[in-house]
């Protein structure tokens, strides 16, 4: 086991994210002396071998999140006086030649196109404004990647927009387990995981709800962008009973409510930093063998060709249409799906990734 200690840091995500504990950390905590992570909001231990430290965030508001937290969340990083810090989020990368002069090792994880994501922004409020300071971000980015260690991202895509001494993509693939099922038999069970938000087309596959019959019902898994756009989602489905709403869960408690899933859904809309994207959620309904329906992104119809079927995802009477067809041919459908579920068990899954994060991280130890 390598004598170096490493430290995740976050100021957004939770402390059990997916990508980032329950794959990065708990990967490298199997080869390295000590692995930490950082993070807002959650318990204080280790779990699962990583070491875990919580900063409770007493902010509201992203620009107080900036203004203040993140310096927390810094200085409790700091003092764990680690030898290499990977930072996943874009708000921290002004600490970079801080943590250089310190002697410290930086890696940046790039989880999506930020300048991309800064145009999709609703809250900054021109898109003359979003396209300024997406520009601006874009430049900065690159700068201060430039005097990283190393950069990862998870897609080839967004690593080849930088100029980094080592770079490696770390694509977000899922983690194989035992799946069992536990469907429903009265009712054809939809479900959709991820982020609650408009752009990601939840109103719209509640609206879609409406053009089903009683024989369907939509459940939905994750975190809300707000108490106001869940409201407004509750309020466009017209028999409320129909609407599952489970809100943030754990991994574990996600995959049992994919196990009583029927078929999935990936209505995101078609914005700029989704055309280039590979959501973890296709593969993990794969995985769980679930017809899928999802956007008719380009991207997504190269790579998940022959498993979903493809569709307007701002067409609502279109996307009920397409959910009844897979009802119809379940079990033509189904086939596809074994037939990509051997595919990731085979090539596309953490364990591959996970050694390819290994190597990447003994070759800037050097």
């Amino acid at each position: 086991m390598a004598k170096k200690s490493i430290c995740h840091v976050t100021s957004v995500h939770n402390w059990d994210d997916i990508r980032i504990f329950k794959k990065q950390c708990v990967s490298l905590a199997k080869y390295f002396d000590k692995v930490h992570l950082v993070a807002p909001n959650g318990p204080n231990g280790t779990f699962n071998g990583v070491n875990v430290t919580c900063v409770e965030n007493k902010y509201k508001g992203r620009i107080k999140r900036i203004l203040y937290f993140r310096k927390q969340i810094i200085n409790a990083a700091l003092k764990l006086d680690a030898d290499i810090y990977q930072f996943h989020d874009p708000e921290l990368l002004s600490f970079v030649s801080y943590f250089k002069r310190k002697g410290k090792i930086v890696i940046y994880d790039s989880h999506e196109d930020v300048p991309e994501t800064i145009l999709t922004k609703k809250w900054i409020p021109s898109k003359m404004i979003r396209k300024v300071i997406s520009s601006i971000f874009d430049r900065f980015e690159k700068r201060i990647v430039r005097n990283c260690d190393g950069l990862i991202s998870v897609l080839p895509e967004i690593t080849n927009k930088f100029t980094c001494k080592h770079t490696e993509t770390i694509y977000n693939y899922p983690i194989i387990q035992e799946t069992k099922k536990n469907r429903a038999k009265s009712v054809t069970r939809l479900i959709y995981v991820g982020g609650l938000t408009r752009i990601r087309g939840i109103k719209d596959i509640c609206e879609a709800l409406n053009h089903l019959d009683s024989g369907y019902e939509l459940m939905l898994v994750g975190k809300w962008e707000s108490e106001e756009f869940r409201n407004e989602c509750h309020q466009v489905v017209k028999d409320s009973g129909r609407l599952l709403d489970k809100g943030l869960v754990d991994f574990e408690t996600c995959q049992t409510y994919l196990e009583t899933a029927d078929i999935g859904l990936a209505m995101l809309h078609k914005v700029p930093n989704y055309m280039n994207s590979l959501p973890i959620k296709a593969y993990e309904y794969a995985i769980n063998q679930l017809p899928t329906l999802m956007s008719d992104i380009p991207y997504w119809e190269k790579e998940f060709k022959n498993f979903a079927v493809f569709t307007d995802p701002l067409n609502h009477q279109l996307i009920a249409e397409n959910i009844r067809s897979i009802k119809a041919n379940y079990q033509d459908h189904l086939s596809n799906v074994l037939s990509f579920r051997e595919k990731i068990i085979a090539g596309k899954n953490w364990s591959i990734e996970e050694q390819k994060l290994v190597v990447f991280y003994r070759k800037i130890i050097g």
